[in-house]
C-alpha cells in the first residue's frame, strides 16, 4: 500500500531568543496568531543547533520551521514572523547537494565512504589516481 507524503517546506528563522520552546505547539500556534498565519500552517520547528550544544550563555539561536502550505511560507517570508515580541527574518533553507570527494559527483546521493563508482580515489586538481 502507497502513502502520499505531504510536502514540507524548510525556513529558517535566525536569532530567536533561547527561551522559545521550539517544540510546543502552543508556542507555535502563537506564532500563527500573532504574524497572522493560518491556523495550522506551522508543522513544526526545531533549534539548528541541538540544545545540548548551546552554550549556557547563549541568547540567540537560529531555527528551522516547516510548513505544508506555500503561500504561508512566502506570506513568512516576505513578512517575518514575531516570536516573543520580537519581529525575526526568515529565509529559505537552501539545502547543500550531497557531493562525493572520490568520484567527484555532484547530487548523486553518496558520500565518499559509500562511493560504489571508483575502485581508487581521484585528485582533485588532476583527476589521476594517486
Amino acid at each position: 500500500m502507497s502513502k502520499v507524503r505531504t510536502l514540507m517546506l524548510t525556513v529558517v528563522v535566525e536569532y530567536v531568543v533561547t527561551c522559545f520552546t521550539p517544540g510546543d505547539q502552543g508556542s507555535l500556534q502563537l506564532i500563527e496568531q500573532s504574524t497572522g498565519l493560518e491556523e495550522k500552517s506551522i508543522k513544526s520547528a526545531s533549534w539548528i543547533k541541538p540544545e545540548e550544544q548551546q552554550s549556557v550563555s547563549q541568547q540567540y539561536a537560529h531555527m528551522k520551521m516547516k510548513f505544508t502550505d506555500k503561500q504561508q511560507v512566502n506570506k513568512a517570508i516576505w513578512n517575518g514572523v514575531f516570536i516573543k515580541g520580537k519581529f525575526i527574518t526568515v529565509c529559505k533553507d537552501i539545502q547543500e547537494p550531497v557531493i562525493c570527494y572520490k568520484c567527484h559527483s555532484v547530487g548523486n546521493g553518496h558520500y565518499a565512504n559509500n562511493c560504489t563508482q571508483m575502485q581508487h580515489d581521484i585528485c582533485g586538481h588532476c583527476s589521476s589516481g594517486h
